[in-house]
């Protein structure tokens, strides 16, 4: 338990829940012990997903990092930024004061697809990939 992510470790505190996640972490464990001996890490589905959770992983990793840097990274978010986008979008929250935790949040994931959408551009653009929509069938 004491490896789990916080979130786990905070659900886990009651001794009966405790005692289920632990019988079921053995479960598990055994389980794929077993999965072991019958050779079925050599499946080839198998091996196919598991590169492409990883690959997945890999760009998320990536990517919060990006993101991390670039939005939270910064002492503070930006007020004139914010008012700016509550501005933008003044139907949507009505009162900028009673809604900041909202817009604040809006506003970081606005961002964040932005910052998500440079860092594909990027990519494409250093590594010279261009796609002919008129061969797409």
């Amino acid at each position: 338990i004491d490896s789990a992510p916080e979130t786990i470790k905070k659900s886990v505190k009651a001794p009966k829940t405790k005692t289920d996640f632990l019988k079921n972490m053995v479960a598990e464990e055994l389980l794929y012990q077993k999965g072991e001996r019958l050779q079925l890490q050599n499946d080839p589905k198998l091996i196919k997903t598991a590169e492409t959770i990883k690959r997945q992983l890999v760009v998320q990793k990536l990517v919060e990092g990006e993101i991390h840097d670039k939005i939270n990274g910064k002492s503070s978010l930006d007020e004139k930024d914010l008012r700016n986008y509550f501005e933008a979008n003044k139907a949507k929250y009505k009162s900028f004061d009673k809604n900041r935790a909202q817009i604040e949040l809006d506003y970081k994931m606005q961002k964040a697809q932005s910052i998500y959408q440079s860092l594909v551009n990027e990519a494409l653009q250093s590594s010279q990939v261009q796609f002919f929509a008129d061969r797409v069938k």
